[in-house]
């Protein structure tokens, strides 16, 4: 099994300076938010995904994970400004 990490835990300051108001990985792409784009096109076999965020933009932004889709994928909030 292979582990793969992916850090969100950014503001998203360049971003935010372009007029965007949520953090990069929640900001919409036709339909989907960018982290959702990103985890569709990772596709290993057997790996185990963690998602590093700040709890409050997984709060701000109402993100959950559970179901078949998100199997293997771990949420792990972290504190920070």
């Amino acid at each position: 099994m292979i582990n793969v990490v992916i850090p969100m835990a950014g503001a998203g300051s360049r971003f935010q300076a372009e007029g965007f108001d949520k953090p990069k990985p929640f900001i919409d792409v036709n339909g989907k938010m960018m982290i959702e784009r990103v985890l569709d096109g990772v596709s290993l076999p057997d790996a185990h995904y963690t998602l590093i965020i700040q709890e409050r933009f997984r709060e701000e932004n109402g993100v959950r994970y559970g179901g078949k889709a998100d199997a293997g994928r771990v949420l792990h909030g972290v504190g920070g400004a």
